[in-house]
């Protein structure tokens, strides 16, 4: 490879970067702005459409993400889960490596009894804890939610910029004999915007669901 292509490539990456960071600080800025209630009021929009999607109603294994106060409420949707008999699995993060699995959760007195994650300040799964089912070991996942900065009706996705749910996406894909999931994105209606910057490594998602009215 020349000096002017690796040159040429390091810029593009630099400017992806860079459009990346500017979508998530408009966002976030979006985000900032909104009531405790407006997310409570679009949330419960969103589990609606959620719960009546068919895909959802007829899946038995669920993985989802244990929600920020700025997104989707998705502690309503484990208690759903539960309800409904579905088996549930949330992330268990391995910073150090940057890697992601999805472990089994036991009820709504296992959630509760999580510890704090230091970071993100949202309970998760003890990340010493070995003992749980994992999801891609124990046959994978029927539908998967997953979370994001700002998301496409067409399914391209921002993440937070760690790359966390790509990986395990890509990971999962490249798991034979286990059941791929429906990817679902769940967004606010502040987090839809008309384009996403993304690279090869950002996966696509299969639907998108937020809030319809203004």
């Amino acid at each position: 490879m020349s000096t002017t292509t690796t040159t040429a490539n390091a810029s593009s990456i630099s400017a992806l970067k860079a459009a990346k960071k500017q979508l998530r600080a408009e966002i976030d800025a979006k985000l900032g702005e909104l009531s405790g209630n407006e997310v409570a009021r679009q949330s419960k929009q969103v589990h609606q459409q959620l719960f009546a999607l068919t895909e959802f109603r007829q899946a038995r294994r669920v993985g989802l993400y244990l929600s920020l106060p700025s997104e989707v409420d998705t502690i309503a949707i484990v208690e759903h889960c539960f309800a409904q008999g579905k088996a549930v699995f949330v992330p268990k993060y391995r910073p150090k490596s940057r890697l992601m699995e999805f472990v089994q959760l036991h009820s709504m007195a296992d959630y509760e009894a999580l510890p704090i994650e230091p970071k993100w300040k949202i309970k998760q799964p003890d990340p010493a804890d070995d003992s749980r089912p994992e999801a891609l070991s124990t046959g994978g996942l029927d539908v998967l939610l997953v979370p994001g900065v700002a998301f496409t009706t067409a399914g391209l996705r921002l993440g937070h910029g760690m790359g966390y749910f790509d990986r395990w996406q890509a990971q999962c894909a490249a798991t034979a004999d286990i059941t791929q999931p429906v990817t679902i994105g769940l967004a606010l209606r502040q987090q839809i915007v008309a384009d996403v910057p993304v690279s090869e490594l950002d996966v696509r998602i299969h639907k998108v669901i937020f809030p319809q009215d203004d």
